[in-house]
């Protein structure tokens, strides 16, 4: 085993408490280097977690105080549903949706607890931070004394029709990391749906998100079959099959075989499946710092076109991307300027990114 090797992958995927948890079960012992590295980076990656837990319950206990609906989304919540501690997982931020109503409230209730808008180094003025928030799916906060990152999103869904009633309204569950304090989250079947369409929009590229599905799957008392027609019911496409596909294939988990077939005979799922195969390998030779090569940008911009069937999807998709504002250049211009912006926008946007190739 090359240990080095070993290292570098589970901390591109971030699952290094995984992994030290697998190795120490399996009885396989690494170089005594190697394994304090190891141990050291699981142990970071816990402290994270804890840390990341007890500002979850901060947050829900002050949402609460000033009559503000949210749920946490991923992150801590699903560590404890899907692994029942927060001794494996990893999390770098929180996942917060809130309704889109209750943007003013939150903002002013994030920045009273001591946030800051990160997005564009946080120059926004008042005016075009609450456009962005209001257009995009999702804003990134920062809390600098405590070095935690918080998404806020008014959606779960980056595109039209994927997944219509996930939401605030949708069934949802708590998670208590202190007794008395719970935390909410999606119910379980909501939870794997959301799980599915995450993880495919952004290609299965780290292993951690289909460790933390197919935990989750372990942890349900529903059978998977029911949970992937479910998800389908609830508009998450070919999401379902392919994670399923892509949990059974990398990882073991039990999936029935009629699932297996039914996505392999769709060309859109072997078309997913085979972008996140490439995804999942190109990211082992990518460092963080460094930008997604051509290739892969390419292919998760046009991956979501084929999450649902039928050319009205497709159209529907293509309009929200023309309009949807991608940079603070479209800030300044009126909704109807935003397709010729944005046509010129992307392309220069990928052509801007370094020609390598896997």
């Amino acid at each position: 085993m090359d240990a080095e090797a070993l290292l570098r992958l589970a901390t591109t995927h971030r699952i290094e408490g995984l992994v030290e948890l697998g190795l120490r079960d399996a009885g396989v012992v690494l170089p005594p280097a190697a394994q304090m590295a190891l141990t050291k980076r699981a142990d970071r990656r816990r402290k994270q977690l804890m840390a990341l837990a007890g500002e979850e319950t901060r947050l829900a206990s002050a949402f609460a105080a000033a009559g503000l609906d949210c749920l946490f989304l991923k992150g801590a919540t699903l560590a404890l549903r899907a692994y029942g501690n927060l001794a494996c997982k990893s999390s770098k931020d929180i996942d917060l949706l809130i309704n889109p109503g209750d943007i003013d409230a939150t903002a002013q209730l994030l920045r009273s607890h001591g946030y800051r808008l990160a997005q564009f180094n946080g120059t926004l003025d008042d005016r075009a931070a609450k456009r962005w928030m209001a257009a995009t799916k999702e804003t990134s906060w920062v809390h600098d004394a405590r070095q935690i990152e918080l998404e806020l999103h008014i959606t779960l869904a980056d595109g039209p029709n994927l997944m219509p009633d996930i939401g605030l309204r949708a069934p949802r569950q708590p998670i208590e990391f202190v007794p008395g304090k719970p935390v909410e989250t999606l119910a379980d079947a909501e939870l794997f749906t959301y799980l599915c369409v995450h993880g495919t929009s952004h290609g299965w590229e780290r292993l951690k998100w289909l460790a933390d599905l197919a935990a989750l799957i372990e942890a349900v008392p529903i059978p998977i079959e029911q949970l992937h027609h479910r998800a389908i019911a609830m508009g998450a496409g070919h999401c379902s099959g392919v994670a399923l596909y892509l949990a059974a294939t990398l990882l073991g988990t039990n999936v029935p075989p009629a699932v297996i077939n039914a996505v392999c005979r769709e060309p859109s799922g072997r078309r997913l499946i085979r972008m996140a195969l490439v995804l999942i390998r190109a990211g082992a030779d990518r460092r963080e710092d460094k930008r997604r090569p051509i290739n892969t940008t390419g292919a998760l911009l046009f991956a979501k076109y084929w999450f649902l069937p039928g050319n009205r999807y497709r159209t529907a998709m293509l309009w929200h991307d023309l309009t949807y504002p991608h940079s603070r250049g479209h800030l300044a211009l009126p909704k109807w300027a935003l397709p010729a912006y944005t046509l010129a926008w992307v392309p220069a946007r990928i052509l801007s990114r370094p020609w390598r190739w896997p």
